[in-house]
């Protein structure tokens, strides 16, 4: 579940949040590329409409990333992910994100 929050100038009515209408497909590639190392590849992409504002936009997305086995219960990842928000013609509040990340992961 999304929790979505308003600040106080949103023109939104709170009740009317649920209204959107999204469709979309997305793919996963996974490749073990060795005893300790695992590489994957996410692609995406969702049409949402906006039946309060009647608005409708397209997002992609695009994510590389490998997993490397430290030890028994660690785990190393870095990860690139590419987003990208075309709306439509009404409206210029489109962006496109670049995004990096590095994390340690431990099981218990």
């Amino acid at each position: 579940k999304d929790n979505i929050s308003l600040d106080e100038e949103s023109d939104i009515d709170p009740d009317e949040l649920g209204n959107e209408e999204s469709r979309g497909a997305s793919l996963r590639w996974r490749w073990d590329a060795g005893s300790r190392t695992m590489v994957s590849i996410l692609g995406s992409f969702q049409h949402r409409k906006f039946a309060d504002i009647r608005r409708e936009d397209d997002l992609w997305r695009v994510r590389a990333e490998v997993e490397y086995k430290l030890g028994p219960r660690t785990y190393a990842n870095v990860a690139y992910q590419y987003s990208k928000q075309e709306p439509d013609s009404n409206d210029n509040s489109g962006y496109t994100a670049n995004t990096i990340g590095f994390w340690i992961r431990r099981t218990f």
